[in-house]
């Protein structure tokens, strides 16, 4: 009874490690940037680069390739000689008015954005979470 049990446990536990790898390993979008991959093994964090005008236009972190919905995520950013900012918590996959106006307003846009905390559920409404986003905000792609 004690073995079964053990191997209950260890397949629950490896089930539980290949889902959450399974998200650590997705691609995702952000406007229109696209996140590079993870470091090896969905270790380390999804970098972009991207302007404020590709956030913009499409307001959305969503998961390419997946039948996948984020369901919540915080954003910060940092601007060059500016103060952190955030985190604003995001319940959904788009960005709130408020922080869309503030993205809008900010004279100068140059810096970085972060993306963390990003959950999402997939279809059958099992939830995971997803390394963060580290975006370099450019005034001008070059």
């Amino acid at each position: 009874m004690r073995k079964l049990l053990m191997l209950a446990l260890s397949a629950t536990f490896i089930s539980t490690a290949a889902f959450a790898q399974q998200g650590q390993n997705s691609i995702l979008r952000f406007g229109n940037v696209v996140a590079n991959q993870p470091l090896e093994n969905g270790n380390g964090m999804g970098g972009a680069t991207g302007t404020r005008e590709d956030i913009l236009a499409d307001p959305h972190i969503t998961v390419i390739g997946r039948n996948i919905t984020v369901s919540e995520f915080t954003v910060s950013y940092k601007l060059k000689g500016g103060e952190y900012t955030g985190p604003f918590v995001v319940k959904g996959d788009k960005l709130t008015p408020a922080i869309i106006k503030r993205f809008k307003d900010m004279e100068n846009p140059d810096g970085m954005v972060y993306v963390e905390s990003i959950k999402a559920l997939d279809e059958n409404k099992k939830e995971q979470t997803f390394n963060p986003i580290v975006m370099k905000m450019v005034v001008a792609k070059k």
